[in-house]
């Protein structure tokens, strides 16, 4: 049997707290509950200095609803892989794919922490976060997981430079260069944010840009040769 007690609710990102004692064997059938938000907690509810350092966090994430609506939305997969980025190590934040299949909305997200030492479930808590943004908040606040700041700024401006690059504008196409070369400068004096964003694959973005700004460019150019032609 499991015991649950709800010992807090929080506005950000709709989660409802809970404290679980469970079986090694019980990890992936948990009692999870989603609740209504009723206030905000400004403190880390679940990692205090002393648990976590002795804590790790398992976060199991629904792979079953494969249809993403809304700007800067993403997808089951791509969940996964940005908890992982942020993750500060694989040792603390330990990531799985799983189907609940019995929901209509976002796709959920399980964390359970659990203690280092005999893999008892400390606490776990339930949420339907698909923005890098949430991600951060789930991973900073929630999970009290610290050193996340860096890769989450380096996120940020790689999806702030795609979704400029899909503008269809000449000024867009600037600020995504301004954003991947911000990229590229924090990777230079961080060696250690290479191992988890490629600077190929910046540059590639870069020089994306950089072509669609030069497009831009020379639909500006034809548009005033064809006004001096029509004036003279």
């Amino acid at each position: 049997m499991l015991g649950v007690r709800p010992v807090r609710r929080t506005l950000a990102l709709g989660v409802c707290y809970l404290v679980v004692v469970a079986s090694q064997a019980q990890r992936a059938q948990s009692t999870f509950i989603a609740a209504s938000p009723s206030h905000r907690s400004r403190q880390n509810d679940f990692a205090t200095a002393d648990s976590a350092l002795q804590a790790v966090w398992d976060v199991y994430v629904d792979q079953s609803k494969t249809k993403v609506r809304g700007d800067n939305k993403m997808s089951p997969p791509r969940v996964m892989e940005t908890i992982e980025m942020l993750s500060p190590s694989p040792d603390l934040c330990r990531v799985y794919p799983f189907a609940e299949g019995k929901r209509k909305g976002q796709s959920v997200v399980r964390c359970v922490q659990r203690d280092q030492d005999n893999d008892s479930v400390l606490s776990a808590f339930e949420v339907t976060v698909n923005t890098l943004d949430g991600i951060y908040r789930l991973m900073s606040h929630h999970m009290g997981l610290s050193d996340i700041e860096k890769i989450y700024d380096v996120l940020k401006n790689i999806e702030e430079g795609d979704r400029k690059v899909a503008e269809d504008e000449s000024n867009a196409a600037n600020e995504a260069i301004e954003c991947y070369t911000r990229v590229l400068k924090s990777i230079d004096r961080n060696s250690m944010l290479e191992s988890k964003v490629s600077r190929g694959l910046i540059l590639t973005k870069r020089s994306q840009a950089f072509l669609r700004r030069a497009a831009y460019h020379q639909k500006e150019l034809q548009a005033l040769v064809q006004d001096l032609i029509e004036t003279i």
